[in-house]
Order: structure tokens, then C-alpha cells, then sequence
């Protein structure tokens, strides 16, 4: 008796070693798919929560809100510089700006000051934003080249006191009367205030005040 009792248990053992390997295996392919759902959930609760937190950065700053400037400069740590901010130019399309240059734009020292106080790139650049691949022939439009164009001392100051550079070039319009081409040959913008420095913008506005601060700050 027990001699017939053996194969039946041997057999119900070996199927159950056949078995449990298959067992593991599914679970960890199941566990597998569970982390990656779980990833692709997390990311996409912080993208979310990314936009949340620059859009209500921009709200601050267009609303003159110090506290809550710094709250959200805070809280999108390097997003801050992230072009969010749109802004139509001459009409014909429109630029896509980091919060410190839209903070320039209306000429908001204090502002400004506080977002550089957060790690704003002082030389942040606002780009176009049409999606149409046209793209900048020598560096963009930085929040100095803005402050310079709209007689902003103030705010030309404190951005090259926090690092910004002078000697960076734009390469499409600042307003209206510096409309430039788009050269289709060439792949980038000509004419206008394409390739000028903060110093060539201020010397052709005539801005002796505001050149003179950027000669001291190392322009030429």
C-alpha cells in the first residue's frame, strides 16, 4: 500500500515545484507592471503639479504679490526658469518668456529681485514660440536686452549686480520698431536688433545713463 500511495505523491510534488516557479515568475512580471504604472503615475502628478506651481508664480507676478512670489518661486525651484510666459511681438508671432523677464517687461525691481532671489537665471532668455522651427541665429532675448530697451535702469541694475551678462546678444525684436526679417536661406532673423548687445541697444537709443552702467559691469 504504501509502495502505490509514492508515484501519486511524487508526481503531485513535482507538479507543484512546476507550478510555482510559473507563480513567481507571473508575479514579478505583474509587480513589474505595477511599478511602472505607479512611475507613470508619479511623474505625471508632478508635471501637474510643475504647471500648477508656474502658473501661479506668473499670477504672482503679474499681480505685484511679493510673499507669494517668493511661495511659488519656492516651490518651482528650477522650473523658475521655465518659458511660460507668453508675449506677442510686433504682431507676427508671439515670444515665450521665463517669469524674470516678463518681471522686467513691466518693470518690476522688486520683483525681478525677488525671483533672482530663488535662483532666476538672470540671463533667462524669452524665445519664439510659434513652434515653426525657426530658432535663434545667436542666443535669444535676455531680460537685460528687455530692461535696456524699455529705459528700466532700475531693473538693468540689479540684473547685472546679480550676474547677468552684457556682452550676450539678442537676435529678434525687442518692440515694434525692431521688427527684423526672417531669412528663409539662412535659417534665422536679420536686420533689426539681431546679433546687438544690451551696450549697441543702448547706444542706439541714445541712453547715455544706462550704457554707462553697462560699461561698468564689463560691456564693450
Amino acid at each position: 500500500l504504501d509502495g502505490s500511495r509514492m508515484p501519486s505523491g511524487g508526481g503531485s510534488s513535482a507538479s507543484s515545484r512546476v507550478r510555482r516557479p510559473d507563480m513567481e515568475a507571473s508575479a514579478a512580471r505583474e509587480g513589474r507592471v505595477g511599478l511602472a504604472a505607479l512611475q507613470e503615475l508619479t511623474s505625471g502628478i508632478k508635471d501637474l503639479a510643475a504647471e500648477v506651481h508656474m502658473a501661479e508664480l506668473l499670477r504672482s507676478v503679474r499681480h505685484r504679490d511679493s510673499g507669494a512670489t517668493a511661495k511659488w518661486g519656492r516651490l518651482c525651484q528650477d522650473g523658475i526658469n521655465t518659458r511660460a510666459a507668453q508675449h506677442s511681438a510686433g504682431g507676427l508671432f508671439a515670444l515665450c518668456a521665463p517669469p524674470v523677464w516678463l518681471a522686467t517687461y513691466r518693470g518690476d525691481r522688486a520683483m525681478l529681485e525677488v525671483l533672482l532671489g530663488h535662483h532666476a537665471d538672470a540671463d533667462a532668455t524669452a524665445t519664439v514660440c510659434t513652434g515653426d522651427g525657426r530658432s535663434c541665429a545667436v542666443g535669444g532675448q535676455t531680460a537685460l536686452h528687455l530692461a535696456v530697451s524699455r529705459g528700466a535702469v532700475d531693473c538693468a541694475a540689479t540684473l547685472l549686480k546679480l550676474g547677468a551678462q552684457p556682452e550676450l546678444c539678442a537676435c529678434f525684436p525687442i518692440d515694434e520698431a525692431d521688427e527684423p526679417d526672417w531669412n528663409e536661406a539662412l535659417g534665422a532673423f536679420e536686420d533689426g536688433l539681431a546679433g546687438r548687445s544690451a551696450a549697441h541697444i543702448a547706444a542706439t537709443r541714445g541712453d547715455e545713463a544706462t550704457l554707462a552702467l553697462l560699461l561698468e559691469h564689463g560691456a564693450s
